[in-house]
């Protein structure tokens, strides 16, 4: 329990959460680009 203020084990989950961060960003970018995709092919 003495580890969970170790700054390695805090930095990891930074990076962990600007990883989610990233990929959510990236999931709703293709998303919106395949939404313009398929209005593009229906017009």
């Amino acid at each position: 329990m003495e580890n969970q203020d170790d700054p390695e084990n805090r930095h990891n989950d930074t990076l962990l959460g600007l990883i989610l961060r990233i990929v959510g960003f990236g999931i709703s970018l293709a998303a919106l680009y395949w939404f313009m995709l398929t209005y593009m092919v229906r017009r």
